[in-house]
């Protein structure tokens, strides 16, 4: 009895230690407003929401613009967000040693507070299959990116590309994930 009241104590500290709080989502915030800027400026002719919806059918179609990933003030911002303690509530060092040096934490604060604070149910269910793909260790060989791209947009509809979960889970997944890894050494 007396190792499980440790147990539950531990896990209840290392909780309220971790989660996502009010300086986290304003660094989170800047992240998607830069993301905002971006897709302004690659995608000038269509609204913001539509926008993201389009970069990530660019994404899936191999035909985004790669200078997208080299812009320099997200860089900068980026770079910057590495040095945060929000940046390690989202990414840990990859323990694969690939050619990622940092990696998502599926089982981490920011996955879990953008999953729990969903209210959508497709777009819940989109982060739930995508966390699985990204956490199945029995897989003999790491999933295509467009595969995992694909499991997260395959609950998305129209309209939950305006949701802001959505453009969070967007802006770090598909952008600064993808920058961090062939930008941050």
């Amino acid at each position: 009895m007396k190792r499980i009241l440790i147990f539950a104590f531990l896990i209840t500290f290392q909780f309220l230690n971790a989660q996502i709080d009010k300086t986290d989502l304003t660094q989170l915030e800047k992240l998607v407003y830069e993301f905002d800027i971006v897709l302004k400026k690659y995608y000038p002719k269509v609204e913001n929401n539509s926008a993201y919806k389009n970069y990530i059918d660019d994404l899936l179609q191999r035909k985004v613009n790669p200078n997208i990933i080299n812009e320099k003030n997200s860089f900068i911002l980026m770079k910057k967000f590495t040095k945060s303690s929000t940046f390690k509530k989202i990414w840990i060092l990859n323990p694969k040693k690939n050619k990622k040096k940092f990696v998502i934490n599926y089982n981490g604060e920011f996955y879990s507070y953008i999953t729990e604070n969903c209210k959508n149910k497709d777009l819940k269910q989109s982060l739930l299959e995508f966390k699985k793909l990204n956490t199945n260790e029995s897989m003999p060989f790491e999933p295509s990116p467009y595969i995992i791209l694909g499991a997260f947009t395959g609950y998305l509809k129209e309209n939950d590309y305006n949701l802001k979960n959505t453009k969070s889970a967007i802006a770090i997944m598909f952008y600064y994930d993808i920058m961090s890894e062939h930008k941050i050494k």
